[in-house]
Order: C-alpha cells, then sequence, then structure tokens
C-alpha cells in the first residue's frame, strides 16, 4: 500500500480516464464545427458566384435596353439589313459546317409533326361519337404437343 499511495496510482488512472473521456465526447462536436466552417465557406463561394452572374445580367439587360445594341445584335445573329443595303454571306470553300444532313427518302415523304396533329385532330372529329364495344369472349384452343 506504500507503493500505491506514494505513486499515486488510483489518482493518475481516475484522471487518465477523466481526459480520455473529455477527448472522446468533444470530438463530434469538433468535427461537426469544423463540417459547419467549410459548409459556410463554401456557401459564400457561392454566393460570391451568384452575385456576379447578376451582375452581369444585369449588365446585358441594360445593353438590350440599348436600341443601338439591339440593331446590331439583329444584324449579327439574324442577318437583318437596312433597306437598300446588299447582303453578303461568304461561304467556306468546305461549305458551311454544321449542316444539317440531306434528308433521307422516309423523312422528304413525311409529313411535317403539324400536319399530323392537324390531320387527326380532324379525323377524330369526323368519327364523332364513340359507340360502346363488346367485350371479345375468350376462347379455348386445344393444347398442342411439340413432339
Amino acid at each position: 500500500m506504500g507503493r500505491l499511495r506514494r505513486r499515486g496510482g488510483g489518482k493518475w488512472i481516475v484522471l487518465t480516464l477523466v481526459v480520455l473521456s473529455l477527448a472522446i465526447a468533444l470530438v463530434y462536436p469538433l468535427r461537426q464545427y469544423l463540417a459547419q466552417r467549410s459548409d459556410v465557406a463554401d456557401l459564400r463561394e457561392s454566393t460570391r458566384k451568384q452575385q456576379s452572374e447578376t451582375e452581369r445580367m444585369r449588365s446585358d439587360l441594360e445593353r438590350w435596353n440599348d436600341p443601338a445594341y439591339v440593331r446590331q445584335q439583329a444584324r449579327e445573329r439574324l442577318h437583318f439589313v437596312y433597306p437598300g443595303d446588299t447582303a453578303y454571306l461568304v461561304v467556306p470553300p468546305g461549305g458551311i459546317t454544321g449542316d444539317p444532313a440531306p434528308p433521307t427518302p422516309a423523312q422528304a415523304s413525311s409529313p411535317p409533326w403539324y400536319r399530323n396533329l392537324w390531320d387527326s385532330t380532324r379525323d377524330a372529329d369526323k368519327a364523332g361519337t364513340p359507340t360502346p364495344s363488346t367485350p371479345p369472349t375468350p376462347t379455348r384452343t386445344p393444347a398442342t404437343s411439340i413432339g
């Protein structure tokens, strides 16, 4: 018993257990705190990007409010010309890239989608009111064996 008191072994064991318990108890909250700090930093970055995108869109909107800019865009994008102007379109020697392929014979002979829609609507109007039909009666077929 003299050795145990001299070293204070019981107190050190209790103190070690208390320190380990506190360390284990603080690990999860510390991890959550660090994760939340990371999330806050990500959200701040996202907010900054969205604010810069909003500013860019506002400046675009301001440009579209200028009639000169609208005329310029119409000339560039839609190839509009003023009355009396002559429009020229320069085609590269290899042809225009991104041209759609020529239609296949099946595509060329099929009507456009709106024609099919109009025809089906017209045919439905001609049919009138639907008549109730009787369900077919099931028939039994003799079993055959494969030989």
